[in-house]
């Protein structure tokens, strides 16, 4: 089913062996026994529960296309990136992490750019939003994965399963709100008519190869240093924008969870071609150089 350092720490239980600590980081929240991190959850954000949106069209905003929600691409499902988004970021330290970062610094494209999928990343939500705007560079051509709002829930008992991990989410999934994404100054719902709560994507579904993580020893985003488990799984708003196009372009996106917190993020992109495109370039130059000159013979 279904972000910088952390800047506070609430308890909102009392129960002392039953407590939900919240992060405001994308909040991170521990449910059960702390000692043993009984039914960890680490949240990005709120998406809620729903039904596979029942369309699958390609729509173009702003000049670029947006997958329909459940697309494979490089012989992964949409679903599955967002779980290895989340492995990403939660193993790498805080000090490298691009998820904490604000304008650009630490942006990582992340290691699945040879499978055609360039990660992008959201901030910490907080009331008000802090805006955020990053400049960053990428590959022409890529397809960029937006996180919009978005779970990911964390095996820490043996018994427990995915399908464990993902109920467990269901109770605290039901509060977005808000949700945008302008692409090159045009508005996604706006243009297209679409409802961004269908740009659901799952991860830990029966048939899902599901995986762990391994946090760092040191540094480790949330303060878990040294944790790893079996099983992660994930879910949340996201969207898909395929094979962007070389020149200039911002993306600007967020949402509210059910705290009230949101986030507001905002990507100056500049996408660049391939050293392969310059070389065609100029042989075609080179060759259009040629043909004048004979011409004018």
């Amino acid at each position: 089913m279904q972000d910088s350092q952390i800047v506070s720490v609430r308890c909102t239980s009392p129960a002392p062996r039953e407590i939900f600590t919240r992060l405001h980081f994308y909040f991170v929240a521990f449910l059960g026994n702390i000692m043993t991190f009984r039914n960890c959850l680490f949240a990005f954000c709120i998406t809620v529960g729903g039904v596979t949106p029942a369309f699958s069209i390609v729509v173009n905003v702003g000049g670029i296309d947006v997958s329909a929600p459940g697309t494979s691409i490089g012989g992964r499902s949409v679903g599955e990136y967002t779980a290895l988004w989340w492995k990403y970021v939660l193993e790498k330290p805080i000090a490298v992490n691009p998820l904490y970062d604000l304008a650009g610094e630490r942006f990582a494209a992340g290691p699945y750019v040879a499978d055609g999928v360039t990660f992008l990343y959201a901030y910490p939500p907080s009331n008000p939003a802090v805006p955020v705007t990053r400049e960053v560079a990428v590959s022409a051509g890529t397809n960029l994965l937006m996180p919009l709002l978005q779970w990911v829930n964390l095996k820490t008992d043996p018994a427990e399963t995915a399908a464990d991990l993902l109920d467990q989410i269901a109770p605290v999934v039901a509060g977005t709100s808000g949700l945008f994404a302008e692409i090159n100054g045009t508005d996604f719902a706006s243009q297209t008519g679409l409802d961004l709560l269908s740009y659901r994507e799952t991860f830990g579904l029966p048939g899902d190869q599901t995986f762990g993580v391994n946090m760092p020893a040191s540094d480790a985003p949330f303060g878990l240093d040294g944790f790893s488990t079996d099983i992660l799984v994930s879910d949340g708003h996201w969207l898909l924008l395929k094979n962007i196009p070389a020149g200039q372009h911002t993306l600007h996106f967020g949402g509210t969870n059910d705290f009230g917190e949101s986030h507001n993020v905002t990507y100056l992109l500049t996408a660049v071609p391939e050293p392969a495109s310059f070389v065609l370039l100029g042989l075609g130059l080179v060759g259009l150089s040629f043909v004048r000159r004979k011409s004018n013979r």
